[in-house]
């Protein structure tokens, strides 16, 4: 059963005293980079406050 959803992706944690791979930085950075899109697209919702408006019960037909 697929949703059309991507799985959760998370990115690499540094080990404890250690260093990333220049790999996982790199992955970081492209994962980073996707979800600076997604978080923009919230702040503008946010922002004309698309999302401050409950539409739920307002009406018995609705």
């Amino acid at each position: 059963m697929q949703s059309g959803f991507e799985p959760v992706q998370i990115p690499h944690r540094k080990p404890k005293g250690g260093k990333l791979s220049t790999h996982q930085k790199q992955e970081n950075r492209t994962l980073s980079q996707s979800r600076v899109v997604c978080e923009n697209a919230f702040a503008g919702a946010k922002h004309y406050n698309a999302m401050s408006v409950s539409y739920r019960n307002r009406k018995v037909e609705f």
